[in-house]
């Protein structure tokens, strides 16, 4: 049985659509709704832990829609941003290189993604 008290991480690195859909038949119970109201729960019960935000408390997580992958949010991004800027700092981390020089390029500039990247990498282009 799970403790909920304490921090859960779920990550599996997928390089295609292939590896998801392999995933999904090796794994069927993590995309069951039940599962994913019990993450929806515990998140918004106890908060969230990332690489880029950090700790975000449970007053700064909602959900604002029908499922947690577009519509969990914690500081204005989303589940799918969240995991995204993750990678990105650990990528940095693992590289040895500097985020205070590290140059990223994106194709938006004005969306809380891009605000929140801008806000922690001041070469975000």
């Amino acid at each position: 049985m799970l403790d909920l008290t304490e921090p859960i991480q779920i990550e599996k690195p997928l390089r295609s659509f292939a590896d998801l859909q392999r995933f999904r038949l090796e794994q069927p119970h993590f995309f069951e709704a039940m599962v994913e109201n019990i993450i929806v729960d515990h998140c918004q019960r106890y908060g969230i832990i990332g690489d880029f935000l950090g700790q975000v408390s449970a007053a700064e997580v909602s959900l604002i829609g029908p499922e947690c992958r577009e519509h969990l949010f914690a500081r204005g991004l989303n589940s799918r941003q969240r995991a995204l800027c993750d990678a990105v700092v650990r990528f940095i981390r693992v590289s040895g290189l500097s985020e205070l020089e590290t140059k990223i390029y994106a194709h938006e500039a004005l969306s809380p993604l891009a605000l929140a990247m801008r806000g922690r990498f001041p070469r975000f282009i």
